[in-house]
């Protein structure tokens, strides 16, 4: 695959996992009663369900770390991909949640980020601009070119 093509797939990637992940959130959410999660226990106290999402955050997690070790060509450029489609999945994922469900309303209210290790909770605004940094760092810094597509030279 030439090098511009692989860019495009890794941000296809990430994309396609931030739909996919709004729209089973949105369904988790409304066979709970969650849609609106400002609530006391914003985690139903039902132990399936808490097993089943930290799997599927780790599943997530793997998937990410996937597509970047496909993409790259050693560990620096494989690590480098996995993070580019770790934000762009992470910022893409609040974007289609609004458009899908109405929320989040602003980036000043608060999620639930990740599970693992124990609960995060912060507001939106948060990993959007953990994410997005992220990403800028990582082409900025790692020598990643996306007209090169992996390595400077």
């Amino acid at each position: 695959m030439n090098r511009y093509r692989t860019w495009v797939v890794v941000l296809l990637f990430g994309a396609a996992m931030a739909w996919m992940e709004a729209a089973t959130v949105v369904y988790l959410r409304m066979l709970v009663g969650r849609v609106e999660p400002y609530q006391a226990l914003p985690l139903p106290p039902h132990q399936a369900l808490g097993s089943t999402e930290l799997v599927r955050e780790i599943a997530t997690l793997l998937m990410l770390w996937t597509v970047g070790w496909l993409a790259g060509r050693n560990f620096r450029t494989r690590l480098c991909f996995s993070l580019i489609a770790f934000g762009v999945w992470d910022i893409l994922y609040y974007v289609f949640l609004a458009a899908i469900s109405g929320w989040p309303k602003s980036v000043m209210d608060w999620d639930i980020l990740f599970l693992i290790p124990v609960p995060w909770i912060a507001n939106v605004w948060y990993p959007l601009l953990v994410s997005g940094l992220s990403v800028l760092a990582v082409v900025v810094a790692s020598g990643l070119d996306p007209a090169g597509g992996g390595e400077r030279r």
